[in-house]
């Protein structure tokens, strides 16, 4: 198995594959017309062993596509979309800032012991949000990553778009809210939403002007208002959004991948100020850094719904959840609610 200019070699469990599938074993009884000299039939006892080289064999074939699945998936995301000076289309601008906005680094979140622990320092870090604009989603495309009427923060011109980045659109005027594949002269732009996936579309690249997605912000929610055209838009440019409300948020660095999809490593969680348990703002449902007195569960990333005298603390990653929390009111000490998070766009100050 090997590929001309390509990482994709031999490997040993391609050797395990050939070496199960010539066993004499195996040939012997796919192939009874070899051993004709020496055995009068196959029997039950061949079979069996037969049988267990195979599924030896594809224990090993799972192993080796796997393997090469993720060698592809690497090499395409390696490719780009050079950024040009002029979009080939006029891209449909909504609210922008000029220069790069700071963000103070509030501390780290990483898994520990079948929950999202938060270690919150009072290190002087900050991030900075590079310029750029923003929109609002108007699709479930990208579902749970952004949502309908959440605001998607867009890199500028200048930032490249590579395959697999979360994307805004504007395709001969149809505005679209997807992750991008680049082939060739075309794009292909694909639904994330792993619940109700949409039609993949493939626009030329030629008509198509192409913005990455740095971040979502889940406040304020807006409605999208009347749509000016037919055409079902996936994301809609906006005047209204103001760019002074996110150096107010703090930035949590994760590590690891319990919050995939809402956020994956490297990435950083906004929150906004801490409240007080009787003060706080969540709604049912709503995300947030919880601070507790439990030393069995210490500071936690989760979803929350509120109940007499205790609160129900639910994972907030759909594909590995973890059991609820039921904690009482009185370990709770102070809640950040999750206002968006920053994605690999986001670079350090000063980088």
């Amino acid at each position: 198995m090997r590929r001309t200019n390509s990482r994709i070699t031999s490997s040993p469990s391609a050797g395990a594959i050939v070496a199960l599938l010539t066993d004499p074993e195996v040939t012997r009884v796919l192939d009874p017309g070899s051993h004709h000299l020496t055995e009068a039939d196959v029997t039950v006892s061949m079979i069996r062993r037969c049988l267990e080289k195979l599924r030896q064999c594809n224990c090993r074939l799972q192993d080796e596509l796997e393997r090469l699945e993720r060698i592809r998936t690497h090499e395409r995301q390696g490719r780009a979309l050079p950024a040009v000076p002029e979009d080939p289309v006029r891209f449909p601008h909504g609210a922008q800032w000029d220069g790069p906005i700071s963000i103070a680094v509030l501390g780290r979140a990483a898994a520990k012991q079948d929950t999202w622990a938060c270690d919150v320092t009072e290190d002087a870090a900050t991030l900075a949000v590079p310029p750029g604009g923003a929109a609002l989603a108007l699709a479930n495309t990208v579902d749970p990553i952004i949502r309908p009427g959440q605001w998607v923060l867009i890199a500028g011109a200048e930032t490249s778009v590579r395959d697999g980045d979360l994307v805004v659109a504007d395709a001969g005027g149809r505005r679209l809210l997807r992750r991008v594949w680049i082939n060739g002269s075309d794009l292909h732009l694909e639904s994330a939403n792993p619940v109700q996936p949409t039609k993949p579309i493939i626009v030329p690249r030629a008509s198509t002007a192409v913005r990455r997605i740095c971040g979502v912000l889940y406040e304020p929610l807006r409605s999208p208002g009347t749509r000016a055209s037919a055409e079902p838009h996936e994301w809609q440019p906006r005047a209204d959004f103001d760019a002074a409300c996110l150096p107010t948020l703090r930035a949590i660095t994760v590590e690891g991948d319990s919050l995939a999809p809402l956020a994956r490593r490297g990435q950083h969680v906004l929150v906004s100020a801490k409240q007080p348990v009787g003060e706080t703002t969540l709604e049912p449902g709503g995300l947030a850094v919880l601070e507790t007195s439990d030393e069995t569960i210490g500071n936690v990333i989760k979803r929350v719904f509120r109940r007499n005298g205790e609160w129900v603390l639910v994972s907030p990653n759909p594909v590995e959840p973890h059991a609820a929390l039921v904690v009482r009111l009185t370990s709770i000490t102070a809640a950040w609610p999750l206002r968006g998070v920053l994605f690999e766009s986001v670079v350090p100050q000063g980088s």
